[in-house]
């Protein structure tokens, strides 16, 4: 989250440092681009990543619980401030996506809920996703593929290591 924070703010400047060495430099190059391609790509287009991400913490709560999920829990599992879950969650309910309730017998949490068109936009984009990475997958071919896999949680644990 930190990497790619850096990686978002460096894209509005000329991050041209020379203490970078030239392959550190050229990988930093290509991963801001990507990050920037895939802001601009049409991968989410009713729903941002933040948002999807929402609809699939209470979406899973409610299969697996059979009940609403709180705020806090949402912020807990995303890794964000809750005024942060909340700008989010007023996005998703200016869309109509989900609704906030206060439970007559906890009337100090705040539950999150998912409405019909909820369940449409999700279904929606969720398809879209699937067949955007199924086509990826097919143009790279099996065994670029598995390399690329390979090759980012490889970079995953590298940037967990650093972060801590």
């Amino acid at each position: 989250m930190i990497f790619w924070r850096c990686v978002e703010l460096s894209m509005n400047s000329n991050f041209d440092d020379n203490k970078f060495n030239s392959d550190a430099k050229q990988l930093f190059l290509e991963l801001k681009k990507f990050r920037k391609m895939m802001r601009k790509a049409d991968y989410l287009e009713n729903l941002n990543a933040n948002e999807i991400m929402v609809c699939s913490i209470v979406l899973k709560n409610i299969e697996e619980t059979g009940q609403l999920v709180q705020v806090k829990t949402i912020s807990e599992k995303m890794g964000i401030s809750r005024p942060a879950v909340n700008t989010i969650l007023n996005r998703l309910e200016d869309k109509r996506i989900i609704e906030r309730l206060r439970l007559k017998d906890d009337r100090k949490s705040v539950y999150v809920n998912l409405t019909k068109k909820a369940y449409d936009s999700y279904d929606a984009e969720r398809e879209k996703i699937i067949k955007r990475m199924n086509n990826i997958v097919l143009k790279l071919g099996k065994e670029d593929t598995l390399l690329f896999i390979e090759l980012l949680q490889k970079l995953y644990n590298i940037m967990e290591e650093e972060v801590k």
